[in-house]
């Protein structure tokens, strides 16, 4: 009986320790109003700076890359060049190379010759 009680009073002292480190709910309370305060600064800073900083009609990404402007290194004659198509992110794989070695049908003949001999 008295392991069993030293058992739950070291596993009581380990989740009293645990609920030490939590936070109350004043502080949490305080991180909350201290987070919204900054949120809403940062709300105030982006309305001050004004329209130069909204990007609602700008694209994301693209479907297809656009035409890339080259000029020739010799005469320097602007040359229009459509780009390369995607580059993979890993390297092609051919397959493994086709076996040539007859060593699988001659340990299966070798097997067999030496059942047929016992």
């Amino acid at each position: 009986m008295c392991l069993k009680e030293g058992d739950w009073k070291s596993a009581l002292a380990k989740a009293m320790e645990e609920l030490d480190g939590k936070l109350d709910r004043r502080e949490l309370n305080n991180l909350r109003n201290w987070l919204e305060h900054q949120l809403k600064a940062l709300n105030n800073k982006i309305k001050t700076l004004g329209s130069g900083w909204q990007l609602d009609d700008e694209a994301a990404g693209m479907k297809r890359q656009l035409i890339q402007h080259f000029h020739c290194l010799s005469c320097d004659k602007p040359i229009d060049t459509l780009p390369h198509g995607p580059v993979p992110s890993i390297p092609a794989s051919y397959g493994l190379p086709k076996s040539k070695s007859p060593r699988p049908y001659t340990t299966f003949g070798l097997d067999l010759i030496r059942q047929q001999a016992r």
